[in-house]
């Protein structure tokens, strides 16, 4: 099942759920949490909900994986010939000491190293960078759908929504990769999204993303050398989220 015009709407227990046990399991999250806008879907029918669920809210860091979702329906459609196809340094204002030697399975798995000024070993460990995600995404809307700069929710909107649909109206601020709150968009729409990714690209028997790329979302991505270890737990720059790395050059964190 997938929603139409708006979603569908079920008890928990007609979709195996126990009613009472998922009640509890929201009321455990606590306040504000439980007090949505929240939604549980199962089967493709919301089961639960709570909250006004067309108040549009900043998705921060969830904003890459809809990046990532981004480049896997241009995978599909042949645009991109796969993974492993190097990102070339075409965005203006980007770094511009990017050698374009980095391919997009190295930007989505944090291993570009991008915006090192020295010491770059794309492949070998993971940098967080959300400047790294905002590069790629600005990439994907110029390169590839013609729409200028810091229009995200148009790019969703075109790849994305217009296959799912959607009920409200989306906004983006800051970067693809989230800083300063990316995609802003209702639950009700996120929840669409979010449908399409657990669905492995798939929406109403007809494939819209890259099994290939889907399916890489659902494995580990990180490098058996990786130490999560932290000097400074509360570090939070443009350039790296520090939470569980060790500290590396020009503000980034790694492993």
């Amino acid at each position: 099942t997938f929603p139409g015009a708006t979603w569908e709407t079920a008890t928990p227990e007609s979709q195996g759920l126990d009613g009472t046990i998922l009640a509890q399991q929201i009321a455990a999250l606590g306040s504000p949490a439980n007090q949505g806008p929240l939604m549980v879907v199962a089967n493709g029918r919301v089961v639960f909900s709570v909250g006004d669920l067309s108040d549009p809210r900043d998705l921060f860091s969830c904003s890459k994986a809809v990046t990532a979702m981004v480049a896997a329906r241009l995978a599909h459609q042949g645009q991109i010939s796969d993974l492993d196809q190097l990102v070339p340094n075409t965005v203006r204002g980007a770094w511009g000491s990017y050698p374009s030697d980095c391919s997009f399975r190295l930007f989505f798995n944090m291993q570009a190293d991008y915006g090192l000024s020295s010491g770059r070993a794309p492949g070998t460990r993971h940098a967080y960078s959300n400047h790294g995600i905002d590069f790629v995404g600005e990439h994907l809307s110029q390169t590839y759908y013609g729409i200028g700069p810091d229009r995200m929710h148009d790019v969703v909107q075109t790849a994305l929504c217009s296959i799912t649909g959607s009920e409200d109206v989306m906004s983006f601020t800051g970067q693809w990769g989230g800083w300063y709150g990316g995609l802003r968009a209702s639950v009700r729409d996120t929840g669409r999204l979010g449908l399409l990714l657990m669905r492995d690209g798939m929406w109403n028997g007809q494939r819209i993303l890259s099994s290939t790329m889907t399916s890489a979302v659902f494995r580990d991505q990180m490098l058996g050398t990786v130490a999560y270890q932290s000097t400074n737990p509360n570090e939070n720059t443009m350039w790296n989220q520090q939470a569980v790395t060790n500290r590396l050059a020009d503000g980034f964190s790694w492993g």
